[in-house]
């Protein structure tokens, strides 16, 4: 399979599978296959400069989820992810006082990650939408991809939100919401199209002051 050294149209960074397979060695699963199908190469999974097409990436996921016969694979990677150790948060963060400083400093640095996916704040009087929209039709239904942000940000908003937002108030919009666990059976997660995943939440929180620095400083 092509793996090419810039970012052009469609492509998504090849290193952000690193802890799908990260977690696949802790749970000594044979995953040989599932990059095999893809003509892929671990050693080069390293490489921040190196970009796959979005459709292989989502075929990835897919098939590494498959390999571990979990279809929650990926929710659980992104709630159990340590946010403490990913730059892109952590400076988000520092640079924050409101939600509002946060989202408009993860949007502006996350362009670099991926050339598929737009991200966009959507807000009205009463609820704000956080879009992580697809600019390509995928070839296959991207349940990993999607669920992956569930479990992202809810470890997000779980770490930074201060406690006086009610984290029962965020809905989550999936292609795949039955891919959600027991063990998060208590998220609010809904049925949407395969264009991508939708967070809500109450526009209040946007300029409160509740981003959590303390324990990233």
């Amino acid at each position: 399979m092509k793996t090419i050294k810039n970012n052009s149209t469609k492509l998504v960074r090849i290193d952000l599978a690193i802890p799908f397979i990260d977690e696949l060695k802790k749970r000594k699963v044979d995953y040989a296959n599932a990059l095999a199908t893809l003509d892929l190469n671990e050693d080069r999974f390293s490489d921040p400069d190196l970009f796959i097409s979005a459709n292989n990436m989502y075929k990835l996921l897919e098939n590494l989820a498959d390999a571990a016969s979990d279809s929650s694979l990926a929710i659980c990677i992104g709630k159990n992810l340590n946010i403490g150790k990913w730059p892109l948060f952590v400076e988000a963060v520092h640079h924050s006082q409101t939600l509002t400083d946060f989202f408009v400093h993860f949007i502006q640095k996350s362009k670099s990650l991926s050339s598929t996916i737009k991200y966009t704040l959507s807000v009205d009087s009463e609820t704000t939408i956080f879009k992580i929209n697809r600019t390509l039709s995928p070839s296959v239904i991207p349940t990993q991809a999607d669920s992956f942000y569930i479990g992202l940000f809810d470890n997000i908003f779980n770490n930074i939100l201060s406690p006086d937002c009610d984290l029962a108030k965020i809905k989550f919009q999936v292609c795949d919401p039955s891919v959600v666990p027991e063990s998060l059976s208590h998220l609010n997660v809904y049925k949407g199209d395969l264009q991508g995943t939708k967070i809500f939440f109450p526009t209040i929180w946007l300029q409160s002051p509740s981003i959590n620095q303390k324990q990233y400083n």
